[in-house]
């Protein structure tokens, strides 16, 4: 702060400039007080060697974003999310900082090494495993969330779920979560050697199941809905004289492309795709 006004070449150089902005719209008290100092990691602004340490390892947010998760509005808002119930446990407990990272192995006297699992590089904080590994990057880079990701590297986790939760509408912020469980997931796979890399088709998966969950639930709810069974049928061959064609339909979220198969008895397949609209015609035997 310069003269009553922010110094705003300084914080130019410091920060991106989506904060940047944001921090010069934050209006200034006209009553100057005397500066103290206040440990902005402790409710009280009092320092101590114990969440010192918290800090250091990553395992510690600002007092202000944990007061605004420990209310009751942001606890109703994620139990009521369209998300299944394993989904729900696993943001309870990355809110609660207790994921089995490296970090908060060691908070708990867990012996393990420092490094990341993936990157060998970095200190493994929640943040870094779900967000910032560079192995874990690739996973986010082609979605639409990464505009927002990028800008809040310097955040610790809670401070970025509420970043993503004030900037994404509840759908977004529905697969937001179901991404970073997928992404948990497949780290894990990798981790204890049952996957050898990412599957980015997994991954996309996250979403399918979110929206499988979604209509479940909006079928139970609806009384007046028949829930079709979704048991694959014996196939059965049409009567003489008449035809019988089968449809598949198949839907890709990230690329928004789709696909529309269709066979018909003694017949020819079609296979419709959006991108490019090509029509092929492959004739086979019954």
């Amino acid at each position: 702060m310069q003269h009553g006004r922010w110094n705003s070449n300084l914080i130019h150089s410091l920060f991106d400039p989506h904060f940047e902005e944001k921090i010069l719209a934050i209006p200034i008290n006209s009553v100057q007080e005397k500066d103290t100092r206040f440990w902005s990691f402790d409710p009280k602004g009092k320092y101590s060697v114990r969440n010192g340490y918290r800090v250091e390892i990553g395992c510690y947010d600002t007092p202000s974003h944990s007061s605004e998760v420990h209310s009751s509005k942001w606890w109703k808002y994620m139990w009521n999310l369209s998300i299944p119930p394993k989904l729900r446990i696993f943001w309870w407990r990355v809110m609660h900082d207790i994921i089995p990272t490296a970090a908060n192995l060691r908070v708990n006297h867990v012996p393990t090494e420092d490094f990341c699992s993936l990157c060998k590089g970095w200190n493994e904080s929640t943040f870094h495993a779900l967000f910032w590994c560079p192995v874990v990057k690739i996973c986010w880079k082609k979605t639409k969330f990464w505009p927002l990701l990028k800008h809040v590297r310097h955040l610790g986790t809670l401070e970025v779920i509420l970043w993503m939760k004030q900037e994404l509408d509840r759908r977004d912020f529905e697969l937001f979560v179901s991404r970073t469980w997928a992404v948990w997931n497949q780290r894990l796979k990798i981790v204890h050697g049952s996957s050898s890399g990412f599957d980015v088709n997994s991954l996309d998966g996250s979403a399918v199941m979110i929206r499988e969950f979604q209509m479940a639930s909006l079928s139970l709810l609806s009384p007046s809905t028949k829930i079709t069974s979704l048991a694959p049928h014996k196939w059965m061959a049409p009567p003489r004289g008449q035809l019988r064609m089968d449809l598949d339909v198949a839907y890709h979220v990230d690329s928004n492309l789709f696909a529309i198969g269709g066979a018909v008895r003694e017949g020819w397949l079609l296979h419709l795709e959006k991108k490019g609209l090509n029509l092929h015609q492959l004739f086979m035997q019954s």
